[in-house]
């Protein structure tokens, strides 16, 4: 209401500007002051248009999700400011014939600021600058320089703008590469690719995790609706490292805040944001246990969440770190009361699966994709599996153990590894 009330005022102010401007003749400083006011009038009219335009939107995005929410089909609602930003373009014209026509008005540094704030927010970023700039040239004292030091450094700190105008000046000097040094580095490069530290030996006998996280990209990948959510541990590690993301905003994981717990919650909220899609929460059987709790509220509302849980019985980062860098001394890593995962999906209401051989995994795989319910899939895969790569305590990025036939440069002392 205030919104709508606010719009009127401020139309009703421009029409009599519009009526007294023609009547004043050119040069009178009285019409450059309206015509400041009059870009300014536009200005709150283009903010008020977009409050209404997003006020529309997010109705239509609510009546959207009801459909939704009955089972109906909807096209997704898209916001429509096209009559906000056509008062915003007036202003920014209003303001350009200021400085053009009245080039001495007294308020001329704030129509600079005004004009690049508008610039830049409509995507014109070059021509913004410099009217930023100008106005630090020539009015030093002004009020807004530090608004334009804040402004400019927002954009010159953006990591995109950096990249553009980097390449930007590369682009414009005559640089001749010099191919013997590049030479060199690509062979050092090609060097480090020889050590294929995601490399791992497949087994006919036991599951690998690699491999089973490689077969469920494989036996997805050719969906557009797949979204991925993990747990903390190696099987998070694993998922970054073999499954083929290629779409962004697809890939929902704590990344090293170590928040065991994080996937399953993390899926039951994708899963509501999307509701047709497959949504797959890549677990490890210690983290899943942490908010296992949370199956209840998929049952409540029927969410075909699928937890697809790599079981090594151990919690795995923990036991990898003590077999490399504490001598093997295991404490409190072994999961020796783990309940019945497949039992539990069904004592929710969901299905429960396993694969203990890799001959049964894309069975396993293909029957968690299609069943409409939630699934908790219990993959058993080889206990001693380590994740690379790996930095030790205490080392480098330079000193990270590339794979298993790598060593520690400065091993734990055997003091050290008895402080498990």
């Amino acid at each position: 209401k205030a919104t709508v009330q606010g719009a009127t005022r401020v139309k009703e102010q421009i029409e009599a500007a519009k009526k007294i401007i023609p009547k004043i003749e050119d040069g009178n400083p009285q019409k450059s002051e309206l015509l400041f006011q009059l870009a300014e009038l536009y200005w709150d009219k283009s903010r008020y248009l977009y409050r209404r335009e997003m006020l529309k939107f997010f109705e239509q995005q609510k009546d959207a999700d009801e459909k939704k929410n009955r089972g109906e089909k909807v096209s997704e609602p898209k916001e429509d400011h096209r009559e906000s930003e056509l008062y915003r373009s007036e202003t920014m014209r209003l303001y350009e014939t200021i400085l053009r026509e009245y080039p001495s008005y007294e308020r001329k540094d704030e129509v600079l600021f005004n004009l690049a704030y508008n610039l830049y927010e409509t995507g014109k970023r070059d021509g913004a600058v410099k009217r930023y700039e100008e106005l630090l040239k020539s009015y030093p004292g002004s009020k807004f320089v530090p608004d334009t030091y804040v402004q400019l450094g927002n954009h010159y700190f953006d990591v995109a703008n950096v990249l553009e105008e980097m390449i930007a000046v590369w682009q414009r000097r005559s640089v001749t590469p010099d191919r013997n040094a590049l030479n060199e580095w690509w062979q050092q490069i090609n060097r480090w690719r020889q050590r294929n530290c995601l490399g791992y030996a497949n087994d006919s006998k036991l599951i690998k995790p690699q491999h089973a996280i490689k077969r469920l990209y494989e036996l997805t990948k050719d969906r557009d609706d797949v979204f991925i959510t993990t747990e903390v541990g190696q099987h998070q590690m694993w998922a970054a490292q073999h499954y083929g993301f290629d779409k962004p905003n697809r890939w929902m994981t704590s990344g090293g805040l170590g928040t065991m717990g994080y996937g399953l919650p993390s899926a039951m909220g994708v899963q509501l944001a999307h509701p047709d899609a497959l949504v797959v929460d890549i677990a490890g059987e210690a983290s899943i246990m942490m908010n296992i709790q949370e199956m209840s509220t998929i049952a409540q509302y029927n969410l075909p969440v699928k937890v697809f849980i790599l079981n090594n019985e151990y919690m795995g980062m923990v036991r990898q770190w003590q077999e490399l860098l504490h001598g093997s001394r295991y404490s409190q890593s072994y999961m020796a009361s783990l309940p019945d995962f497949v039992k539990l999906a069904d004592a929710f209401g969901g299905v429960g699966l396993r694969a203990e051989k890799p001959e049964q995994l894309d069975d396993v795989i293909r029957e968690m994709i299609e069943t409409p319910r939630c699934v908790i899939a219990d993959i058993m895969v080889d206990k001693a599996e380590n994740c690379f790569p790996m930095i030790p305590s205490g080392a480098a990025h330079n000193e990270m153990l590339m794979g298993p036939a790598d060593k520690a440069e400065q091993p734990i002392s055997e003091d050290g590894m008895v402080l498990v």
